[in-house]
């Protein structure tokens, strides 16, 4: 895996993260590939989670979910419980954690305008942008 070996290799700020840490830097493409069903997007969601509880913007794309679904998932990932919709919207509106959301099915030059326009709502590049299901993207 060269490419991974040559972004590891360059000064890049290190995300801190649950799970592989050392890994996810700003500026810095990555990929995380499974079989279906294995738990790809569990991860991008609770990396999300972790990074915006200590502050770090994030941008989360997911073309498979609603944003009903993602503040549901949210939820329990953070109580490791089930949710109801209604408690996942008052939590979520409690807490003002530096997440956006995005449901839509997007091209890569629309990507690119939504992180430049949560760069100006942020004040700065979001730390982490998930693209849940890269094949809807590409």
């Amino acid at each position: 895996m060269p490419a991974l070996s040559k972004a590891l290799s360059q000064q890049h700020d290190t995300l801190p993260t649950p799970w592989l840490s050392g890994i996810l830097r700003r500026g810095i493409l990555a990929e995380l590939g499974a079989a279906p069903a294995v738990g790809k997007s569990f991860v991008a969601l609770r990396w999300a989670l972790h990074l915006a509880e200590q502050g770090y913007p994030v941008l989360y794309s997911s073309t498979d979910t609603t944003l009903r679904d993602q503040g549901v998932r949210l939820y329990s990932l953070a109580f490791g419980q089930p949710a109801a919709q209604e408690n996942a919207t008052r939590w979520l509106e409690r807490h003002e954690l530096p997440i956006r959301w995005s449901d839509l099915s997007i091209g890569t030059a629309d990507l690119d305008a939504l992180i430049r326009a949560e760069t100006m709502y942020f004040g700065q590049t979001p730390a982490l942008v998930v693209v849940d299901v890269l094949g809807d993207l590409v």
